[in-house]
């Protein structure tokens, strides 16, 4: 009897290991695509700054080139309207610390002295006749000086021409009041009794205002002097020191 299959073996199964499988490799952190975009805006944000800080930069420096090209016009400007306004002013009276104005001394004490009887009436007339002439020669020559013309137009603070017009205008109606108040004094001077009298307090009164009406215009010349930036304070003589 046959025993079936013998001699004849099966082939042993073989077991298969594990398909490979491919692992992409991480690209590192500079290599990235995110990473490279986020760079290249970060650059062009940096550019855009440096370019607009270029810029700003060179406008502040223009600016600062034509404002200082400004204030050396202006005080150019302003430095002939001083020497025409205090050229004017020399027969007036002069500047008193730190920065007022004497006007017209002379007349204004020989009204008192001539008062007080401390002199006559023809030094008296004499006193106004001389006030009267400085007053109406002086405001002839700061009614000349065009303060718009040399002012105007050239960019300059409209404070400091507004200061100007304005000391220009007060002063000038100052002067013609004192000229107003010499012709009543010299008319005083040649009226006797109670009428006199009269004339010199009317004299004395229009006197005070010219004063204190060219107070406020030489203040206005002094606030364009200081936006200008060229005011000089006047200082007067120190006190003596006590001897003994």
């Amino acid at each position: 009897m046959a025993i079936k299959g013998k001699g004849k073996t099966k082939p042993k199964q073989v077991t298969r290991g594990p398909k490979p499988t491919y692992v992409q490799v991480k690209p590192s952190l500079l290599m990235r695509k995110w990473v490279h975009v986020t760079a290249a805006f970060l650059v062009g944000i940096g550019a855009v700054l440096f370019t607009f800080w270029v810029v700003d930069s060179l406008r502040s420096s223009n600016r600062e080139a034509d404002l200082r090209s400004v204030r050396a016009r202006e005080r150019a400007a302003m430095s002939e309207v001083k020497a025409r306004t205090d050229a004017a002013l020399q027969p007036v009276g002069q500047a008193q610390p730190p920065s007022g104005f004497s006007y017209f001394p002379d007349l204004t004490k020989a009204l008192d002295d001539f008062g007080k009887g401390k002199i006559g009436p023809g030094l008296l007339a004499k006193t106004a006749a001389s006030a009267g002439g400085a007053a109406q020669g002086a405001q002839k020559t700061i009614e000349a000086i065009d303060a718009t013309k040399i002012l105007g137009g050239k960019g300059f603070p409209q404070l400091l021409i507004a200061y100007s017009l304005s000391a220009k205008a007060r002063m000038s109606q100052a002067l013609q009041l004192t000229q107003r108040a010499a012709e009543v004094v010299e008319r005083a001077a040649k009226t006797p009794g109670g009428e006199r009298r009269q004339l010199l307090v009317t004299a004395k009164g229009i006197q005070e205002t010219a004063s204190a009406v060219f107070a406020d215009g030489y203040d206005d010349y002094v606030q364009a002097q200081v936006l200008a930036k060229m005011f000089v304070p006047t200082f007067g003589q120190p006190a003596p020191l006590p001897t003994g």
